[in-house]
């Protein structure tokens, strides 16, 4: 069984993290693909994943799809018909929301974004980032997820909302494969020093694992924790992993290097993420490892990973995080935070394994 997998979109933050976890299982699982004759031949951007290749998995560093639409266009049209040829591939599998346009070959896409499919609105995203996901992915979504052989999701909320928005799509035919715990409790390495200076433990410190993209809702949560300050006795500090301009109580951090992100989390007293919507928020699972207190936007992402353990807030209104706020630092003494293990997630080896069990 041969198998190619695009990842080439795949560079930057979430998704490169489920791209080089799913190919580090891969890798560990060697035997596995012998056994079942499997290779795999998978196309990605960045130079650091091809640290995984072997006998059963090659790895090709393309960055051409990246460098604009049209590009990407070409590729998926006519370049990977090619590469599908040259390595005699019997199977395509997505791991960046759309197969190709290849009809002769079984294709299995997971899709990485739930900007398409969730209920945010105009205003509430980039101008760019509306026209790309709700626009011109939606548009494709609906063109192409029902040809698919099986769709992946990570959450049961996407695979209810992927049926009940895109006419056509079998229920069975969508597969909830929830991401596997990752490896942040091992992530201990010191911060860097510019970040480790600024954090202050004299306050209630608040952390959030954001980027400056508009859905992530980082100018109503800074506006918000300064309005609870002003009217609160008991400050709380607010730590963003984005530049900016720190002040008495909001510092931004920048960047955080993965390998110090438990030693990040074991400085905080609570994850807070007000994201308007996701598709399951690894930040999400990674507090739970780190057995930190979350307060969470009261949205289906969110609901489906910390259940009743969280304390939430409607994403849209300051006042209810105002409120939420209040209630968590009288509240959080007297409530336990689930252990560890309440997270466990599936393999990544469930992408290869959903494949084996379609075409025994």
């Amino acid at each position: 069984m041969k198998i190619l997998v695009n990842a080439t979109a795949n560079n930057l933050r979430g998704p490169f993290i489920v791209t080089k976890a799913f190919l580090e299982e891969l890798y560990l699982n060697e035997e596995f693909l012998k056994k079942e004759d499997i290779t795999l031949h998978v196309l990605v951007s960045d130079l650091s994943l091809l640290k995984f290749s072997c006998e059963r998995i090659s790895l090709e560093y393309m960055t051409f799809p990246k460098k604009s639409f049209f590009h990407k266009y070409y590729f998926e049209r006519f370049l990977i018909s090619k590469i599908i040829k040259k390595n005699h591939s019997e199977f395509f599998l997505s791991l960046q929301n759309l197969g190709i346009f290849n009809k002769d070959i079984k294709q299995y896409v997971m899709i990485q974004t739930s900007l398409p499919i969730s209920n945010i609105q105009f205003k509430e995203l980039d101008i760019k980032n509306y026209f790309k996901y709700k626009v011109l992915l939606n548009y494709m979504f609906r063109k192409n997820l029902y040809k698919y052989e099986k769709i992946i999701v990570q959450t049961n909320w996407m695979k209810e909302e992927v049926v009940k928005r895109y006419s056509g799509i079998d229920k069975e035919k969508v597969r909830v494969i929830n991401p596997p715990a990752n490896d942040v409790i091992n992530q201990t390495k010191k911060l860097p020093l510019g970040i480790e200076e600024k954090i202050n433990r004299e306050f209630f410190n608040l952390i959030y694992i954001t980027n400056n993209d508009k859905y992530k809702n980082n100018d109503f949560l800074v506006s918000t924790i300064m309005q609870f300050n002003l009217n609160s006795s008991r400050k709380v500090t607010l730590y963003l992993s984005v530049e900016g301009q720190d002040s008495d109580h909001i510092k931004y951090l920048g960047k955080v290097p993965y390998e110090s992100m438990y030693t990040l989390y074991k400085k905080m007293d609570a994850l807070i993420f007000p994201s308007l919507t996701e598709t399951v928020g690894l930040p999400l699972i990674e507090a739970k490892l780190a057995d930190l207190p979350g307060i969470m936007a009261d949205l289906p992402y969110a609901r489906e990973i910390w259940g009743q353990d969280a304390f939430y807030f409607n994403p849209r209104d300051c006042k209810s995080l105002v409120e939420t706020l209040k209630f968590f630092l009288n509240e959080k003494d007297k409530r336990s935070v689930e252990p560890q293990l309440s997270y466990k997630g599936e393999s990544y080896m469930s992408y290869i394994q959903t494949i084996i069990d379609d075409n025994r």
